[in-house]
């Protein structure tokens, strides 16, 4: 089973790794690390999918980005977990 927030999809792989890939391709295209920035001009973290470059998410900091990364992963794996 996949987990999805914003564009970002999670697919569990054989290993137990969770694989980040875009939404909307689904395949071939893994994530890439970009900046922007927001409406008030501040630096912001993204990563966008280099084939349709659509934004996967975007965090006010590397922290923030590490965070919910590891909160969506965790979630994915949890929906993986063979149910006893």
């Amino acid at each position: 089973m996949i987990g999805q927030i914003d564009g970002l999809t999670g697919l569990p792989s054989s290993k137990g790794t969770v694989i980040f890939v875009c939404g909307k391709c689904k395949r071939d295209s893994l994530p890439v690390p970009a900046f922007g920035a927001d409406t008030q001009k501040r630096l912001v973290h993204l990563l966008v999918c280099p084939r349709c470059l659509w934004i996967l998410g975007e965090w006010p900091s590397l922290q923030a980005k590490e965070a919910d990364l590891q909160e969506f992963a965790a979630k994915v794996e949890a929906l993986n977990r063979p149910r006893s």
